[in-house]
């Protein structure tokens, strides 16, 4: 039996003061009843007093009244109640349905009717696995058989709209048996197939993220603003930094701390400024275990979340020291491309100079008697003196890439065998040489530049070491590969390594900046010229070689000079073409020089060697000239740059009167390069100012190929 209850007050009342007096009054008809025979007069008597009990039909038509009154008010209830239960199902967002345990659909609302395009009576009263995308009905039988079973089920499951799109919906059903014939299962659903893809992406994103850097050479971190801790790092930090994850776990600004501190101001500066400035960009050197110092580059922004508050600091770091060393490389060998040039511009003119006064020294020197010993001793000082301008100018020109060596393979362990006495004269004996061989292949060497190298850098180590020390010369075979990328530069290969090492006072980087410059030197006045390790790196740059240096103040230098290893097949230097025989007659020479002073000193140094001589001042007077004098010239001296016409092109010209014409070339320069690849051919050679008339007339007695007239020279 249902209770009813009322909120009506004064309602209640009135229906409970009617419904006391009914129980009253019947139950007293009730014990009449049991008391007397149905007919008997007792009977007859009760039956009037309960008809005659004239309040009964009132009474029973106020209960009726508000028993109308109180039913009405129930259902209006149930409709707006009912009305609002509907309303919320139909628009709700979430599918809301009902099936059977068998899985057909009982009802459904309105949302999944939007989003899966059918209309309610295309799934009413059908499977629900006949919306289920077919790789996944299997799944959707699991389904109902754990919700016959469990009697609820939650999970994933795939349909179909009607379109053929998939939508994936997240499902969380029970089963009802209460106050139902059979039981359903309450379907509640909701679409997650945007929410999932939004997580694939997010997941992807990540696994893109992890995967790069994880992978990339740079660092890449995050940093908190306001105490600089650092959040994350890619593990490309162990590597460049050389500290393990572990650190800064354990002390998350223990980076800072690995920032050379003349540096570690700046970068700090910048970090505190950039919230305000959203960028930073800056090269600065990391101190790694060990004292090695790194340079690192490093790009940082700013992240902002959304309501613009700072969030966090991000960038990468990578290792620039290479790219630095390079760049340093690079900026050196134009500082000394530069000063090459000029060198090269300086020592042309200036052996134009001596040519005029060591060919005229040399000419007085042999014209006076030789019982005037006081004016000999004079000339020959000039002379001397002239030939030393010319060493100089050699160095220069060698510095500038002008020198041109002759190369042939050079044996360098048994080379530097043979000067194991000579350096040990030389070096004090409080210093400790020691020699190491591990070569046994050849390199291509001018003559005598392996000696010149390796007496300038035992020179510049015993000066390092006043008080004494040890010297070390030694060779070995090294292969270069890309991965190394020591020193700067250098091409993958093999290559003879030459290590020379002392245990001297060493350097700092500032000297070491300009240590192959011409004439700097750290030694006082009057003790170096300040042109051994500049003519040590001439060397080595012409032979196709390279040179570096490791040192620090106290800690003593090592120079590692690689030379490419060549083919032993390489002609060496016994090989080289001996002069042709001379034979005896009087030899006209064209001499065409456009100085003046040159030009007049080659004239009577010539004359002075027995030769018919006629000098040309022009290119263009030559070519007149030989055209009068045809066969009868034997050989041309001329200068390689001049005005108008060069050597080389005058050569063609006077080779079209007289095709076996023998030329002899004169340069300042000595850079084969001024001449064509074919100038240099048979009866053709060099000659580079200034020169001696002996070096001179050796030259001309081998084009000639054949005993002159000339005097003795």
């Amino acid at each position: 039996m249902k209770t009813l209850t009322l909120r009506d007050d004064s309602l209640a009342g009135q229906i409970k003061e009617a419904l006391n007096e009914i129980h009253a009054f019947c139950g007293d008809a009730c014990v009449a009843r049991r008391a007397a025979r149905k007919g008997s007069a007792e009977w007859h008597k009760r039956t009037g007093e309960i008809l005659a009990y004239g309040r009964m039909t009132s009474l029973l038509a106020m209960v009726e009244e508000v028993a109308s009154k109180v039913l009405e008010q129930r259902e209006t209830k149930e409709m707006e109640n009912e009305d609002l239960y509907r309303d919320l199902v139909e628009h709700s967002q979430d599918l809301i349905c009902t099936h059977d345990l068998q899985g057909i659909l009982l009802s459904i609302n309105q949302a999944p009717l939007k989003i899966l395009g059918y209309s309610r009576d295309e799934l009413l009263n059908k499977p629900l696995r006949d919306f289920v995308v077919p790789e996944a009905r299997a799944r959707c039988d699991e389904y109902l058989a754990q919700i016959r079973r469990d009697g609820f089920a939650k999970g994933l499951l795939p349909v179909l709209t009607k379109d053929g799109q998939t939508r994936l919906w997240e499902y969380n059903n029970t089963v009802r048996t209460d106050g139902v014939e059979a039981p359903i299962v309450r379907g509640m659903a909701h679409d997650v197939t945007e929410q999932r893809k939004v997580e694939r992406a997010l997941r992807e994103s990540k696994e893109r993220f992890q995967l790069m850097a994880e992978n990339i050479e740079e660092i890449f971190w995050i940093i908190e603003p306001k105490t600089l801790k650092l959040i994350y790092a890619s593990p490309a930090y162990e590597q460049i930094w050389e500290r393990p994850q572990e650190e800064i776990e354990r002390d998350p600004t223990a980076y800072l701390k690995s920032i050379h501190p003349e540096d570690a101001p700046r970068i700090l500066e910048k970090l505190a400024r950039l919230e305000t400035v959203d960028h930073l960009e800056d090269e600065y050197r990391i101190v790694c275990p060990g004292g090695r110092i790194k340079w690192v580059s490093s790009r940082a922004f700013t992240v902002w979340d959304s309501n613009w508050r700072l969030a966090t600091f991000v960038g990468t770091t990578q290792d620039a020291t290479e790219r630095r060393d390079s760049e340093q490389a690079l900026r050196q060998a134009q500082k000394m491309e530069a000063v090459g040039l000029l060198a090269s511009g300086v020592a042309h003119d200036f052996n134009n100079i001596l040519a005029g006064i060591l060919g005229y020294g040399e000419l007085l020197l042999k014209s006076l008697d030789v019982n005037d010993p006081t004016r000999s001793s004079r000339l020959q000082s000039i002379v001397s003196a002239a030939l030393q301008g010319r060493n100089l100018t050699g160095k220069l020109l060698a510095f500038s890439h002008d020198e041109v060596f002759m190369t042939y393979p050079v044996d360098v362990d048994a080379e530097i065998a043979q000067m194991e006495d000579m350096l040990g004269r030389l070096i004090d004996e409080n210093i400790v040489l020691t020699f190491q061989y591990g070569c046994k292949e050849r390199v291509l060497l001018g003559s005598g530049l392996l000696y010149q190298l390796i007496l300038n850098l035992a020179i510049n180590a015993k000066d390092a070491m006043p008080k004494g020390g040890r010297l070390r010369i030694s060779t070995a075979v090294t292969e270069i590969s890309s991965h190394r990328g020591e020193p700067a530069g250098i091409r993958e290969g093999r290559y003879l390594q030459l290590e020379v090492s002392d245990t001297g006072c060493g350097m700092n980087s500032a000297v070491q900046g300009r240590l192959f410059e011409p004439f700097f030197t750290t030694k006082p006045t009057g003790r170096g010229t300040g042109l051994g390790l500049f003519t040590v790196f001439s060397i080595v740059r012409q032979c196709s070689g390279h040179i570096t240096v490791r040192s620090k103040p106290g800690e003593g230098t090592t120079f590692d000079i690689y030379f490419p290893i060549v083919q032993s097949d390489v002609p060496t230097e016994q090989e080289a073409p001996q002069n042709a025989p001379r034979r005896s007659r009087r030899n006209l020479v064209m001499i065409v020089e456009d100085n003046v002073r040159v030009r007049n000193a080659l004239h009577d140094q010539l004359k002075d060697l027995g030769y018919s001589v006629l000098s040309e001042e022009t290119a263009a007077q030559a070519v007149v000239d030989i055209r009068r004098i045809g066969k009868e010239l034997d050989l041309v001296v001329t200068d390689v740059v001049m005005p108008e016409l060069s050597g080389p092109d005058l050569v063609q010209k006077l080779r079209q009167v007289q095709p076996n014409l023998r030329v002899l070339y004169i340069t300042g320069y000595a850079n084969q390069s001024v001449l064509s690849k074919d100038a240099l051919g048979a009866g053709t050679d060099l000659l580079h100012k200034p020169f001696t008339q002996r070096e001179l007339g050796l030259k001309i007695q081998s084009l000639l190929g054949f005993h002159s007239e000339a005097r003795s020279i």
